[in-house]
């Protein structure tokens, strides 16, 4: 058994069947689901197992490592652990992927991630937050939006490293918020699943430390998927996150399967209204209800409420009359580099009457 990098480990068996290999997979999986008790608290372990097997997969160390890791992909795939044997028809699409994965890695290493910056403002106009969006400036290709590249990283586990780089980049700006006189406009970036259990807590700590955030001026968005991955484990972190004066937004609020009993459960300050709901007001009832019902619960709850998508006159319109508190879209602002949404924001809130 050896570490292969990162957070993957490769196992070299001798057996004869397949049932040698299910046979090792059962006593791996039985081992990692143990809880492991750190910093007075119990953790799980999940893991993602793909196999391949010499001669049928492949005759060479090489070939039966990158079959097992496209088996392993597949597992994560399949809604992660669980183990998954190779088979050839995983091949249709796996070489794209594996190839993507390799210019992620080589993107990271040559700096060619880079945030943009979407402001939030209150229902009167007045800038109150910005969030960090992730793009990928590719040598060929050009500005990326993370849906040509998001999943390759969550997949490869390089979400944890780009996400530390993301908090960190994002963080820093508080220092020049201040400087320029809007010390009140938070900051706000996107965790996913993976980075949440990979010492988030400890991260968030460092940063609120190294760059003396006050209480308020940066916020975590999580989705309700995320929340709901090992509940437990995950409402006693943001609990922690939140002692540090960290704020936690529930995004795409209303697309998620999960119990609404974790809205009193967690430290949450606001609720983000999904896109999809939105482009609706004004012309779907549906759309309508469900989004006066969302700013009802999160009024009646305490909590703030954020409206993504907001396109259209109409659409301000109908989230202002029916109390909505924060507005979010390309109506009122694009992402744009920080340095370009800064000057927005001091232009609008310093500008002489």
């Amino acid at each position: 058994m050896a570490r292969f990098g990162g957070d993957e480990f490769v196992v070299l068996l001798l057996g004869e069947v397949e049932t040698d290999v299910l046979r090792v997979v059962d006593r791996i999986t039985e081992a990692l689901r143990r809880p492991v008790e750190l910093a007075g608290g119990q953790h799980y372990v999940t893991a993602s197992m793909g196999y391949a097997r010499c001669p049928q997969h492949g005759d060479d160390a090489g070939a039966l490592l990158q079959r097992a890791d496209v088996a392993m992909y597949q597992a994560k795939a399949r809604g992660r652990n669980c183990a998954v044997g190779y088979e050839t028809s995983f091949d249709e699409g796996a070489g794209e992927r594996l190839a993507l994965i390799t210019q992620l890695r080589e993107a990271l290493e040559r700096g060619e991630f880079e945030l943009h910056y979407q402001p939030q403002f209150r229902w009167d106009g007045r800038a109150q937050g910005m969030e960090a969006l992730l793009r990928w400036r590719h040598p060929a290709r050009g500005l990326l939006a993370p849906g040509h590249f998001i999943d390759a990283l969550e997949e490869s586990g390089l979400i944890v490293e780009v996400g530390r780089w993301v908090m960190r980049d994002a963080a820093r700006r508080h220092a020049t918020l201040v400087a320029e006189g809007l010390a009140d406009v938070r900051l706000s970036v996107n965790v996913s699943a993976t980075q949440l259990h990979h010492n988030l807590l400890g991260d968030v700590e460092a940063l609120v430390n190294e760059f003396a955030l006050p209480q308020g001026a940066f916020e975590l968005e999580l989705t309700e998927s995320v929340l709901m991955v090992n509940a437990e484990s995950t409402i006693e972190q943001m609990r922690r996150v939140a002692k540090l004066g960290v704020g936690i937004a529930v995004d795409d609020f209303g697309t998620g399967y999960s119990s609404l009993s974790y809205l009193k459960r967690l430290p949450i300050q606001r609720l983000k209204i999904d896109r999809s709901f939105v482009r609706g007001l004004g012309v779907d009832p549906d759309d309508e209800a469900i989004c006066a019902s969302v700013i009802l619960l999160a009024s009646s709850l305490g909590l703030d409420t954020v409206a993504e998508g907001v396109e259209t006159d109409a659409q301000r319109g109908w989230l202002a009359e029916h109390g909505c508190g924060e507005l979010q879209g390309y109506l009122l602002g694009r992402p744009a580099p920080f340095d370009d949404v800064l000057a927005n924001i001091k232009a609008q809130r310093f500008a002489q009457p």
